[in-house]
């Protein structure tokens, strides 16, 4: 949680969420490559990129199946509410739940109710 306060809004550090790269990888490597201070790629190049480094060509499956045993699990953003337990929800939230909000992936800490609930 420490980690995650220092860097939020920090004006030197460019986050970029997984999400946001399943919705829009080429405009999300172009903002990396704009902070970064590097010249502008072509809008094709990007699209090339994400192509060669996408989940589906470089494990061979797509989003969605899952492999437990490889690096590149599943390949989808929020599973990780599917696998865990009320114990896990319990600790994530102690120390870390506040920076599930303040990052907007959760709006209050009452998304631990409605994982257990699920």
């Amino acid at each position: 949680s420490q980690a995650v306060r220092s860097f939020h809004q920090n004006p030197n550090v460019c986050i970029i969420k997984y999400e946001d790269l399943l919705t829009d990888a080429a405009g999300q490597l172009a903002i990396g490559i704009d902070f970064l201070g590097k010249k502008t790629v072509p809008e094709a190049r990007l699209k090339t990129i994400v192509e060669n480094y996408s989940f589906k060509k470089i494990s061979q499956r797509k989003p969605g199946e899952e492999n437990k045993k490889s690096f590149l699990r599943k390949g989808i953003a929020g599973d990780w509410k599917n696998n865990f337990s009320e114990e896990a929800c319990d600790v994530f939230k102690k120390y870390a739940g506040e920076e599930l909000i303040l990052m907007g992936y959760e709006k209050d800490l009452n998304w631990t109710n409605k994982l257990i609930e699920n």
